[in-house]
């Protein structure tokens, strides 16, 4: 843009001239789109666009003075904040739609197989009498030593032991059939 041209657009654009002002946009049209293309989400280029010719119109409000020599220098300042504004607007957005969601979609993926498998566990770990449950639950869960739960359950350690081998037989039988492929469901055995 010509310096002349800018001198006389300055003073008719601070004025609300939409003429003077739509010639200096066009003007800054170059700027504005090699700023724009910053953006990695094509999509979201014309926002931004948008956003930074409206940084424009704010530029030449709020342009101290009638100096037109400093103007294009004042544009590219307020545009180049405008868009490290955005850049960061962006970013905390990106966290905050982390936070929400809580997890990216392999992190989901990967939660949602294991929240199948606890339940499937779960599924059979109640297939087991109760006595059987109970003592699953002290030895693997709570890891309460066998000689503690021998003199709990009033047995012998290696009745217990046996006992909770064939339990845990009975639950990984149990998942090995829950889990037999995909739309293959185990039935209830009456």
């Amino acid at each position: 843009m010509e310096k002349t041209d800018l001198a006389a657009l300055l003073p008719e654009a601070k004025q609300g001239n939409q003429k003077a002002q739509m010639a200096i946009i066009t003007a800054f049209r170059p700027l504005v789109m090699k700023l724009a293309g910053q953006e990695k989400n094509l999509s979201l280029r014309p926002d931004l666009a948008s956003t930074l010719v409206l940084g424009i119109l704010e530029a030449i409000v709020k342009y101290p003075g009638e100096d037109p020599r400093r103007f294009p220098g004042f544009v590219k300042t307020h545009l180049n904040f405008l868009l490290s504004h955005y850049i960061r607007k962006e970013a905390r957005w990106n966290k905050l739609k982390e936070k929400l969601y809580g997890q990216t979609q392999e992190n989901y993926t990967e939660d949602f197989t294991l929240r199948v498998q606890r339940r499937e566990l779960q599924d059979a770990f109640l297939c087991l009498a109760p006595d059987e449950q109970r003592l699953v639950y002290l030895a693997a869960g709570q890891r309460i030593p066998w000689k503690t739960l021998g003199e709990g359950f009033g047995k012998p350690v290696s009745t217990l032991y046996g006992r909770y081998q064939k339990a845990l037989k009975k639950v990984r039988e149990k998942v090995k059939r829950g889990s037999a492929g995909p739309g293959v469901r185990s039935q209830k055995r009456p």
